[in-house]
Parts: C-alpha cells; structure tokens; sequence
C-alpha cells in the first residue's frame, strides 16, 4: 500500500482522490497495525530468557525508524519529487517481507487456550489494568510537547524549521538510545518497579525546566528546552519500559508462568491500542492548552501526568508487596518457616 501511494499524485479526480487515499491509508494503517503486533508476539515466545533487552532493542529500533524517517522521507522528496518517498519506502518493506518465511520458518509458538484468549480476562485484573493506565499516561508525554514545541521555538526564540526539527529529532534520538539501557538495566534488576520511580521522577524534573514552567521564575533558553526534551525521552522510556514489563509479569500471573503465541498476541494488540490512543489524545490536549494558556502553562499537563504516575506507581508496589507477603504466609509450613520468614522479611519496606 505504502508503493501504491506513491502514485496518487496521477489521479486527476478530487473525489476519486480523496476515496483513493482513505482507502489506502486504511490498509496502509491494517498493515501497520499486523506488524507491530507479530513483532512484539514473537518477543515473549522467542526470548523468553531476554525479554527485557530485546523489547528495549525493538523500541530503539522503532524510535530510530520514526527519528529518521522523516528526515530521508524529506531528502528523497527534494531529489525524486511526491512519488520517490513511497516508492523507495515500499520497494523496501517488499524487500524486507521476502526475507521473513526463511527466517520465521522453524518458530513455532504454542497456540492458546480459549481461557488466554479472552482479552476480558486480563482487563478484570486489578494489576493489569492499573499498567493499562500507567502505559496511558505515560504514553501522553512526548505527543503532547511535540505537537506545539515547534511554534514555541520558532516563536521564542526565532528559530527555523530545520532547526526546530532537529530539536524535535532529539528526543526520538534520546529514547531509542535510552529504550536498550533501560531493557539492559531492567534484565539486571529483580523487578522494574525501580525503573517505574526513576522514570516517573526524571519526567517530573524534565517537565518543569521543557517551557521552563513560569512558576520556576526561569527565563526561557534553548538549552533548558533541549535538556527537557531529552531528560523526557529518557524517563519516558523507563516509563513505558518497565510498566509494559510489568504488565506482562501480571499476565503470566494469570496464564500460570506460561506466555504462548495467543496471549502474546492479544497483550501487543492491547499495546497498541494503548498507545493509538495517547497519541491521538495528547496533541488534541496540548493543542486546546496552547491556545488557551501558552506552551509553558500547557507543559505542567506532563507534571501532573508524571505525579500521576507516580502515585499509581505506589499503589501497585505497597500492594505488590502485600500480595507477596500473603503468598509466602499462606504456603508456608514448619518445615520452610525460616526461610519463609527471611523472605517475607526482605518484602518489608
């Protein structure tokens, strides 16, 4: 669909044009929608031991796709005009899809029982739904400063497109770098809930010095912008990192430590509606904010969000705590009482 694209430029018909491009922007968006959603299928099934890392390579790639796509989508339409972007993009993904069957060829993920299928199963859990939320949230803040830094730049400080875009390009060049540390980080830890709290607190600190917020009593400057955007991205990966981390743990919860193709495939079509979702709403927000109060009144929505995030944060680890308390008492026998008792030590605060 992406190729076919290239071509509507020939179409003369303004009617026939418009149907044209809706209709292949839906199959382009259906296409989208199944890839994303067997890559991070394949992930839980085919990594079990390094989940962490290979989720972090995956988003590192996708931010590096997403920072450098546009920038070789606008040097290709310089040289080769509408058509050459789309042609050379779809001439790519056809390439890429021939290399796929020989390489997936011996994986064979376990299918799912009709229980791991339900969707409903998982959305009743309190702790899933509870990283439903954080994964909302947190996927609200770079949309939201992106959709309105531009004119803020330009406006403030006088400066150009190409380089407001590079502005703009830092933070996708920030969160895909940091994506890989934080899965390297968080397969090295017991739990990601640390990470939950540093990118929670990192997003706090970086919200208030973006604009910088007018109650700091700070003049605005470039370089407190692209420390902001950046310290963003960075706490916003940790953020999205470990909650989805999180959520998967809960999901083995419930499917009994065991993560076929099935549920794997209805936890990454839940990802991706999740974050559809956030980054329709959080532009249409910044952009009723900026109107109504100005780009450094709209970025404390990203303190509140991050305050936000860090309170469900805290619920979920007093309750997770409580949660492995209770499992250790109610297994616990006179043969196992001192370790049990060591253990449920190390869950207190």
């Amino acid at each position: 669909m992406v190729f076919i694209f290239g071509f509507i430029g020939k179409i003369t018909s303004l009617p026939f044009f418009l149907g044209s491009a809706l209709v292949l922007r839906f199959f382009e968006g259906l296409g989208y929608t199944a890839v994303f959603v067997a890559m991070y299928s394949f992930i839980p099934t085919e990594f079990s031991s390094f989940v962490p890392v290979v989720y972090g390579t995956l988003e590192m790639c996708t931010g590096v796709g997403f920072a450098s796509g546009s920038m070789i989508g606008g040097v290709l339409y310089q040289v080769g005009g509408f058509m050459l972007p789309f042609v050379v993009a779809g001439s790519a993904i056809l390439l890429t899809s021939a290399f796929l069957p020989p390489i997936l060829w011996n994986s064979s993920p376990k299918t799912s029982n009709s229980e791991s299928q339900n969707l409903f199963t998982f959305l009743k859990n309190k702790y899933i739904l509870l990283h439903v939320f954080i994964l909302l949230i947190g996927g609200t803040h770079v949309p939201f400063i992106t959709a309105t830094m531009e004119p803020f730049l330009r406006n403030t400080f006088g400066l150009n497109s190409a380089t407001s875009g590079l502005i703009l390009g830092l933070g996708g060049a920030v969160y895909s770098v940091s994506s890989l540390v934080w899965g390297v980080i968080i397969y090295r830890l017991p739990s990601p809930i640390p990470t939950l709290w540093i990118g929670g607190i990192t997003n706090i600190i970086a919200s208030c010095f973006i604009g910088p917020l007018p109650f700091l009593d700070l003049t605005p400057n470039v370089i407190y912008t692209c420390v902001g955007s950046g310290l963003l991205a960075f706490g916003t990966a940790a953020i999205y990192l470990s909650s989805f981390l999180c959520l998967n743990s809960e999901v083995k919860g419930i499917t009994g430590q065991t993560y076929d193709g099935g549920t794997a495939g209805l936890i990454a079509g839940l990802l991706i509606c999740i974050t559809s979702l956030a980054g329709t709403v959080a532009p249409v927000m910044s952009g009723l904010l900026f109107d109504l109060a100005g780009f450094r009144y709209s970025t404390f929505w990203n303190v509140t969000a991050s305050v936000l995030i860090m309170v469900l944060v805290s619920i979920y680890s007093f309750t997770n705590r409580k949660r492995k308390q209770k499992k250790i008492w109610d297994t616990m026998t006179d043969e196992n009482l001192e370790e049990n008792v060591l253990l449920i030590t190390k869950t207190l605060p």
